[in-house]
């Protein structure tokens, strides 16, 4: 059952950091998932892809994992 987990958090890791490079690879796709009362919508995509990506490796590493 270890390993079931083990693989699950590896894949999300992956889509997670996935979606951050994507976050600058394509920014105008996500335009329309950022509310209209936040002002700078570009750098809140970069920002948000930038967690992504962070959140991604962090689960890659098994000390960060946990959190």
């Amino acid at each position: 059952m270890k390993l079931f987990w083990t693989i699950l958090k590896i894949l999300l890791a992956l889509f997670m950091i996935y979606a951050g490079v994507q976050h600058f690879l394509k920014p105008s796709f996500y335009i329309s998932f950022v509310p209209y009362f936040l002002p700078f919508k570009m750098v809140v995509i970069y920002l948000s892809g930038a967690v992504e990506i962070v959140l991604g490796v962090l689960l890659l590493l098994p000390k960060y994992a946990t959190w």
